[in-house]
């Protein structure tokens, strides 16, 4: 099982019958990411981890305390109660108090969270012990604290990658990134580095479009350690597309004097998407401008593919509204649209090469692509609008759809749009 260290476990899972393989050398404490690999790929098992978490989206409704409030991370494995991770480096005490109530205090229901970890920098608070015990005044009587400050966030670097950072500034935290991708890498495709340049660009290129966890599922299933094989050009049928962007971009843009602010959250939004979509089991298309296109179902239809890129999207909704929430409180003028525009199809779709002999770099082609930028347009902010074809694949039973007027479509003529009411 993958696994990060103590209670905090990223799981894939194998049957217990099965024998384990084991890929060393991944730092000095390799357990922390040796794996057992399950001869079937359909066993393989993932927490949910989701970033920017204010609701459910089961039938069982819970969701945090005050309107417009998000959890950092809230994280739910598949045998164990679900916890929430808050990071929350360089704020005073008084306001990481306010977050922390906003959040999690009155009225909040946590669907049978019982763990928060704070992430904090103790030594920046004079008096860390009064401000622990008011911290956990105001967390329910349910929920267990859990601190990790910086020397417990380097014990843990050390023990999953061998690599105790030097600290936890900017140019050190470059370097500890940096290692960090070479250990996914590792898990991802083994121990073997990579033969030569052409291999290393690209098992760098499949580690950008998909998630970790996802290669080295692939890898098994394909029964090789070529990375080239795992993702070859070709046509895939039945693919979902996920298409995404920010609702009053430009706006937002016209209004912010300061262009960081604009990179800022551009990349908040780019980060946390794309981090969603490959945790999920997507694949990161491409960005387009304030925009983000995900594939689900290539290069295989993993059991549940629709129903998961259709959460995807729904956690979309609630990254960008963050999104939006953080770059109001940076400008003057109140913005009218705030979260996201987002549209899905299904259909063929066509992974093409961009250059002769380079695997390493594939275009995605497909009228369901162009589909889901036609369905965009009917998009209003915080809505999540589906193809027909979609819509049939999605609803069973319980109709969580509902129709709109016919859409007409230049170069493809009418179609017909639904909407998500019940996510």
């Amino acid at each position: 099982m993958v696994r990060l260290p103590g209670r905090h476990r990223r799981w894939i899972n194998r049957r217990e019958s099965q024998e384990p393989h084991r890929e060393p050398g991944l730092g000095s404490c390799g357990s922390c990411w040796k794996t057992s690999v399950p001869t079937s790929p359909g066993t393989f098992t993932l927490a949910a981890i989701h970033l920017d978490w204010r609701r459910s989206t089961s039938t069982a409704s819970f969701h945090l305390g005050e309107p417009s409030t998000y959890a950092d991370l809230r994280v739910a494995p598949a045998d164990e109660a679900p916890y929430f991770i808050e990071v929350k480096f360089g704020l005073d005490a008084a306001t990481m108090v306010a977050h922390l109530r906003r959040k999690f205090g009155e009225g909040a229901e946590l669907g049978g969270a019982n763990r928060l970890v704070l992430v904090v920098q103790r030594s920046e608070y004079s008096n860390w012990l009064e401000l622990e015990r008011t911290i956990r005044a105001v967390l329910p009587s349910t929920i267990e604290l859990e601190v990790w400050d910086e020397e417990r966030l380097g014990r843990l670097l050390a023990e999953c990658f061998g690599i105790p950072p030097k600290s936890f500034d900017s140019r050190d935290l470059l370097v500890t990134r940096a290692l960090i991708d070479q250990g996914k890498e590792r898990l991802a495709f083994g121990s073997e580095p990579a033969d030569n340049d052409a291999d290393l660009a690209l098992r760098s290129s499949l580690l950008w479009h998909f998630g970790t966890w996802r290669l080295r599922e692939l890898r098994h299933l394909h029964g090789t350690d070529d990375p080239g094989t795992l993702v070859p050009p070709g046509v895939y049928e039945h693919v979902v597309v996920v298409f995404a962007d920010l609702a009053g971009y430009s706006r937002y843009v016209r209004d912010t004097a300061d262009d960081a602010t604009v990179r800022e959250h551009l990349t908040t939004f780019y980060a946390r998407s794309r981090y969603q979509i490959i945790n999920a089991g997507g694949m990161i298309s491409q960005f387009l401008g304030d925009g983000v296109v995900a594939l689900f179902g290539v290069p295989d239809r993993r059991a549940g593919y629709v129903e998961a890129a259709l959460r995807a999207a729904v956690r979309l909704c609630d990254i960008a509204d963050s999104v939006s929430h953080s770059w109001q409180r940076e400008i003057d003028n109140v913005q009218s649209s705030r979260g996201a525009h987002i549209a899905m199809s299904m259909g063929k779709v066509q992974l093409v090469g961009m250059r002769p002999f380079d695997p390493a770099r594939l275009a995605t082609i497909g009228d369901c692509i162009g589909l889901a930028a036609r369905l965009l347009t009917v998009a209003q902010a915080g809505e999540i609008v589906v193809s027909n074809v979609l819509q049939r694949a999605l609803d069973s039973g319980v109709s969580r759809f509902e129709p709109l007027p016919p859409l007409e479509a230049r170069n493809m003529g009418p179609l017909q749009p639904w909407r998500l009411t019940v996510p």
